[in-house]
């Protein structure tokens, strides 16, 4: 598999699974990255299918994040 695709998570105030920023869900995405790393994934793509702030500001973030997964995982 080249392509991977991500999405985060987080438990919203009603105890149901809501999208989130990659990086503030509660998904183990340090363990994911390293994963596909390993197993020779190219590419990583992220997907937030809604957000609660500004839709630039959430990508933003998300991108933000992964950068830092992949630079405390090198």
């Amino acid at each position: 598999m080249k392509v991977l695709h991500f999405k985060d998570y987080k438990i919203g105030s009603d105890n149901k699974p809501t999208f989130a920023e990659i990086g503030t869900g509660n998904l183990n995405l340090d363990d994911m990255y390293n994963a596909s790393k390993e197993s020779g994934v190219k590419y990583i793509v992220i997907e937030q299918d809604t957000c609660e702030t500004d839709p630039r500001e959430s990508m933003a973030l998300s991108y933000k994040n992964l950068l830092a997964i992949a630079d405390r995982n090198k």
